[in-house]
């Protein structure tokens, strides 16, 4: 590393500031996650070595009042406590801060001095025509109102709604029904502002589809459910942050504007002036989001440095941004929008400035694939080489025609095609090169190991090949623990009301789902249908890819029931499966059939009877029941008895009662361990006699949590307790992991919601 970037060993003011900010980040870090506790206390020594080796009182004593500064920041940045409200209550949300998906509105409302999270239902279609419409700060009263703390994930790998919330300093949330509301005209900067923002999107909606989509991502900085689609295929590519993440259309807007001012013979002092007005403005109409954010105080602070003559180094500026972003938003950084758009920029400031495009490419592709790894799991291939390819795409055709369907939006109409091409051909590619190297979850000490490397390495010529081979060790270890396991791994998902349970067998690894869970759905009036992303998608494959899986061996779907297997058709068209293992007789049900065909990969479909055995690699089960084809109900259900580690599981799906001694009539000297417990704790299932004659160890149950049908039953309960069986039920513990080690034969049981369990005691 050259003398001159070097933090706190420069007489210049160029990096000054580097190691002062760090140590903000690692405090904001540690304040916010409580969590990873010697990677902090790791970087805090280096930073408080690093501050020695300067020998700068100066240095220090920034960093200390830096660290004070953000402390008391962070203290005033608390979650504000309220009291339990029923009954009705009043409620504001500017314009721009909701969302209607059906018959529901949702969005960030205010009571008092507290920010709450609503979730309200309508009551009547002339109500959602007029809130949809509406451009004006809303009050609304409720009516039925319940408030509770916003609750945490209950899957490994979920989303964290209750994270990204306290992040934007919400704790509580509130359901309830619209009992009336009234719409105030703007009467503040902010509400005007938030009446302009919502005014355009309205705006957008009357836009076709990718010409809407530009207009929102790259004008407003918003997202859109509609969005949804487009906006997985560019991140699966690796070009999203081009659309708003990373504010680079900021830089491409601003020397637009002096381009054009130029050709009106403007003088360019003017037209950096109106800039300097016309920018902060911007920031507040996107709405703080923080790449775009960084991109416009980047330039305020350039122009500023200019206008007073002051010499502050490109590392410096970036630095003061951040700490600017961080005062506004205190743990920005904990997101991937903000780590993505700050270490890129910080690389790009790093490079040799006479680095030849690809190598430049390449170097800001290995610290995105290091960002992205660590929340998606996954990473494109195709986003080493696409964002290089598709920059100047973006540039010379994007931006240009979004502007101009912007100010001329009678030209959508001839630009949309051009976007179909486009997005077809990005389709196309997608499908037709599959390159998503699945890596799974990569831990906080490699995340920090990739980026170290990603950064030194940038100001290097050239990377020397046992570098380079280091650089790429944190994605190896990852990869090589996840797809050469050495536990057997049997996980429970909390999937709500049905079953879902995924089975891993130790290195050479085999996978088994058992169900897919789903939603139950009941018909309702088209304006109040609502457009919900499955459980398969938020919960099931995020798992999956967290654990390295990119196939399934077998799927086994115990019945026909939409609680076992309604999301069947999201999970063939995400996830390949070798072989779908059913009920004999199942394949003649119509809806079950419907659901295979969703399959875009080869399938083989095998039908299984009691007495059939499941063979493959580790995975060896024998199917208990049904004894007869059936088409699909619950005393069809699919039973297998099936070894995992040192014990044996038996998982039945909803069999009644009476087809669970028929089990015992052909297995009379049926032992079990562990019993998944059928029909979710219904008392039609779990034989009292059933159950003592199996004798298993311990029993889980997978229900959801205030579920209408109210499993588990207390008769089943009771049961258990009688029979002193403990239990866990994913409605109190969310997730439940079960593994062995292979070598030690150790058994671990871990839950989302409590942590590490004892099976007896419960």
């Amino acid at each position: 590393m050259h003398l001159k970037h070097q933090p706190g060993l420069d007489d210049s003011a160029v990096g000054k500031l580097f190691l002062p900010v760090l140590s903000v980040l690692v405090l904001l870090g540690y304040l916010w996650t409580r969590q990873y506790e010697v990677v902090w206390l790791c970087l805090s020594g280096l930073i408080i070595w690093r501050l020695f080796c300067s020998r700068s009182i100066s240095l220090s004593i920034i960093t200390l009042s830096l660290l004070a500064l953000f402390g008391w920041r962070q203290m005033t940045f608390t979650m504000p406590e309220t009291d339990r409200l029923t009954g009705s209550g009043t409620f504001t949300i500017p314009a721009d801060q909701y969302k209607i998906n059906g018959d529901l509105l949702t969005g960030t409302a205010k009571s008092k001095d507290n920010r709450v999270f609503v979730m309200i239902k309508l009551h009547s279609q002339k109500q959602k025509r007029q809130l949809t419409k509406n451009s004006h700060r809303i009050y609304l009263q409720l009516d039925q109102m319940e408030l509770c703390e916003i609750a945490p994930p209950t899957n490994q790998a979920e989303f964290d709604f209750k994270r990204w919330a306290a992040h934007r300093q919400i704790k509580w949330q509130i359901q309830g029904e619209l009992k009336s509301f009234q719409t105030k005209h703007p009467s503040s900067l902010s509400d005007w502002i938030a009446h302009f923002r919502k005014a355009f999107l309205n705006w957008t909606a009357t836009q076709p589809r990718y010409c809407a989509f530009h207009l929102r991502a790259l004008i407003a900085g918003y997202s859109d459910r509609d969005d949804f689609q487009i906006r997985e295929l560019l991140s699966t590519l690796g070009i999203i942050h081009l659309f708003a993440l990373s504010g680079l259309h900021v830089d491409l807007l601003i020397m637009i504007v002096r381009k054009f001012g130029s050709s009106l013979r403007i003088v360019d002092e003017v037209s950096r002036g109106l800039l300097i007005l016309m920018l902060p403005i911007y920031a507040l109409f996107v709405g703080g989001q923080i790449g775009i954010l960084r991109a416009i105080l980047m330039y305020l602070i350039r122009e500023i440095c200019r206008l007073v003559s002051c010499h502050l180094g490109t590392l410096d500026q970036l630095m003061i941004v951040l700490l600017l972003c961080l005062w506004l938003q205190p743990a920005a950084m904990l997101e991937i929008g903000p780590q993505l758009s700050f270490t890129l920029s910080l690389a790009l400031r790093l490079m040799p400035r006479n680095l030849n495009r690809w190598r430049l490419q390449l170097r800001l592709s290995y610290l995105t694939m290091g960002i992205v790894v660590f929340w998606t799991y996954t990473f494109n291939l195709l986003a080493l080489v696409m964002g290089g390819l598709f920059a100047p795409l973006f540039s010379y055709l994007i931006l240009p025609l979004t502007i101009m369907s912007l100010f001329v939006p009678r030209t959508s109409q001839w630009i949309e095609p051009i976007w179909r091409i486009l997005y077809r051909g990005l389709s196309l590619l997608n499908e037709g090169l599959p390159a998503q190297l699945m890596i799974g979850s990569l831990s906080i000490v490699a995340l920090m190991i990739i980026v170290c490397c990603g950064l030194l390495a940038s100001e290097k010529k050239s990377i020397s090949r046992p570098l380079r081979l280091f650089m790429l060790l944190p994605f190896v270890w990852t990869v090589v623990t996840h797809q050469m396991p050495l536990v057997d791994k049997v996980t429970v998902i909390d999937i709500g009301q049905g079953d879902s349970i995924l089975i891993q067998t130790a290195f050479p690894r085999k996978t088994l789902l058992i169900d897919t869970g789903g939603q139950l759905g009941f018909k309702r009036p088209a304006w109040q249908e609502r457009r919900r992303s499955s459980r398969v998608a938020q919960i099931t494959v995020p798992y999956l890819r967290s654990q390295g899986i990119d196939h399934l061996d077998h799927v086994l779907l115990t019945h026909q029931d939409a609680d076992h297997l309604g999301d069947l058709d999201v999970l063939l068209k995400e996830i390949p499966v070798t072989q779908l293992l059913f009920t004999k007789g199942m394949d003649q049900n119509p809806s079950f059939v419907r659901k295979v065909k969703a399959s875009r990969f080869a399938t083989q479909y095998r039908p299984k009877l009691a007495g059939d055995l499941l063979e493959s690699g580790r995975l060896r089960g024998l199917f208990v029941a049904p004894q007869h084809s059936g088409y699909g109900h619950n005393e069809d259900s699919l039973s297998l008895l099936i070894n995992v580690g040192s014990k044996r599981w038996l998982f039945t799906g909803d069999l009644d009662r009476a087809h669970e001694r028929e089990i015992l009539d052909l297995f009379p000297n049926l032992k079990v361990d562990v019993l998944k417990v059928g029909h979710h704790g219904s008392k039609t299932a779990s034989d009292p006699d059933f159950i003592r004659a199996i004798h298993p160890e311990l029993a889980l149950i997978s229900a959801g949590r205030n579920n209408r049908y109210r499993h588990p039953n207390e008769e089943t309960l009771a049961t258990f307790t009688q029979q002193d069986l403990p239990f866990l039920n994913t409605a109190h513990y969310g997730m439940i992991e079960w593994q062995q080690h292979r070598l030690t034969r150790r058994i671990q049981l871990r839950t989302t919601l409590r942590g590490d369990e004892r099976i007896r005691g419960q």
